[in-house]
């Protein structure tokens, strides 16, 4: 199951599982993961969990930033939306976060072996 981890001096501190299909990150208390930090929106981004279009059975996860005032940002390169890979790191304000996924072993020569057919 993918989790999204909040690092705290790169120590996990806390785990996300991400087990429903759209989670918020953001400042408000009703989002599913709460900032507290003023450089942070409301409703700052969103993470997507959606089916991926050639694995069967297999769930990409994605995010999107939500027109944020300071941005999000994807291993310290500035997004508007992309597909996270094990191991990325998200920067929101001053939080980080990193995709730990471990469904992914052998993911990436399976796709290539199906793009080559």
């Amino acid at each position: 199951m993918p989790n999204l981890a909040l690092l705290v001096d790169d120590v996990v501190s806390q785990l996300y599982p991400l087990t429903k299909s759209k989670f918020l990150i953001g400042r408000v208390t009703t989002c599913d993961i709460y900032i507290d930090d003023t450089s942070v929106s409301s409703c700052h981004a969103a993470i997507l969990v959606v089916p991926n279009p050639l694995l069967d059975g297999y769930d990409d996860i994605v995010i999107e930033d939500l027109q944020s005032r300071n941005g999000t940002y994807v291993n310290e390169e500035r997004i508007h939306r992309c597909i996270l890979k094990p191991n990325d790191v998200i920067s929101i304000g001053w939080s980080k976060f990193k995709l730990l996924d471990d469904r992914s072993e052998g993911r990436e020569s399976t796709v290539l072996m199906m793009l080559d057919e």
